[in-house]
């Protein structure tokens, strides 16, 4: 298995912060997170800084941070979710505890954990998979001889069915206060089955990710 490209890392903090100073504007908020990280889109009226849980936060986009790119900063009044292209999760970890550092820093801000869970994670990567990953799944490959045999049968000179994908999904009946995203291991539209290229998304850090698609592939 071979990485070519982290599309995407995100990570959510659960983190709810109070002013020991005294009150905190948000366009002072604004500014000051602007001018460190120069996002270049960024809340500008009062009804862009919403962080009430349901809403859409307060949104900054197209910024950076030592060197990276960081795709999309949201700030809810419990929790901080941001994401980047390009880098693992533990980047984006290291973003946001820099944010959280500097609003100590220039706003005075204490920190306390507003959920159990402190972390939720989601990875999508572009990978390269061994010839012998798509032969993997005996049944399935049985199942693809079939439907080729049967549009023959009918006059359809099919180009040969094989593994498109495969899906891992949580007890979604389940209560839970989080409930995972899907682990997704699928095709990339455009390429040949023979170039083995895959999109593949999992609600874990880069290298948990990374580490389950190696395993998947090595008992292939």
């Amino acid at each position: 298995m071979e990485l070519r490209n982290i599309l995407n890392a995100g990570v959510v903090r659960f983190v709810e912060g109070t002013a020991e100073k005294g009150l905190v504007l948000g366009q002072d908020v604004v500014r000051a997170l602007v001018e460190r990280y120069k996002f270049w889109e960024h809340p500008t009226k009062a009804s862009e800084f919403e962080l009430d849980d349901g809403g859409q936060g307060a949104t900054f986009q197209h910024g950076a941070f030592d060197g990276f790119p960081v795709q999309r900063l949201r700030l809810y009044r419990r929790g901080v979710a941001a994401e980047s292209p390009g880098v693992p999760s533990a980047d984006v970890c290291r973003f946001i505890d820099d944010l959280l550092a500097f609003g100590a820093k220039e706003f005075g801000l204490r920190y306390a954990d507003s959920s159990d869970v402190k972390h939720v994670f989601n990875s999508s990567l572009e990978i390269q998979m061994s010839d012998a990953f798509g032969r993997k799944f005996d049944v399935l490959n049985r199942v693809a001889s079939e439907i080729d045999a049967m549009l023959v049968r009918d006059g359809i000179q099919a180009p040969g069915f094989s593994l498109g994908g495969l899906i891992l999904q949580p007890d979604t009946s389940a209560v839970a206060p989080i409930t995972p995203g899907k682990f997704i291991v699928e095709r990339r539209v455009n390429y040949a089955l023979r170039d083995n290229v895959y999109f593949s998304q999992a609600p874990l850090r880069t290298d948990d990710h990374l580490a389950i698609l190696e395993s998947l592939d090595r008992e292939s």
